[in-house]
């Protein structure tokens, strides 16, 4: 399939703008009406781990994007599909570990609010973005797609 062939993905918004705009937010939230949420002992540890497990699923996910040599930015039209390394757990590595991190910062900054606008840019990753980027998987790899999508869940 040449480049012109290729179909758009009609995508507009950069998830990491979309979660770094979510923490904006809960930071000015929670500059406004400060509420705790964690004990100090348990939100850098836990935070620190949610954290770590989100890098050590990012990392693999971009070095399985640039092996197969197509774009990470879900703007652009994908070259080649992509099933290995954590995209043989999910489809959605990539989102899985910005969620998670976005949560593990929200817990070791104690901020209440982060979570919630996390939740709320999650709703919208997966009606504005996810939904997209499959309809493009669709036609950009058809059957094999669908089978992938048969076999590899959409998250965990």
């Amino acid at each position: 399939m040449d480049s012109t062939s290729k179909v758009k993905t009609g995508i507009r918004v950069i998830p990491p703008v979309l979660f770094g705009a979510a923490l904006v937010i809960a930071v000015l939230a929670n500059w406004i009406v400060p509420v705790q949420m964690f004990p100090d002992f348990l939100r850098f540890w836990f935070g620190s781990i949610v954290i770590f497990a989100s890098l050590v699923i990012i990392v693999p996910s971009i070095v399985a994007f640039k092996r197969a040599k197509t774009p990470f930015d879900v703007r652009r039209p994908a070259s080649a599909l992509v099933s290995d390394g954590p995209f043989r757990y999910s489809r959605n590595p990539g989102y899985v570990a910005l969620i998670s991190l976005c949560i593990g910062i929200a817990m070791i900054v104690d901020n209440v609010f982060m979570l919630v606008t996390v939740v709320i840019a999650t709703v919208y990753l997966q009606r504005f973005v996810v939904l997209a980027e499959e309809r493009h998987m669709e036609a950009q790899f058809g059957e094999e797609y669908l089978e992938y999508k048969r076999k590899v869940r959409r998250w965990l």
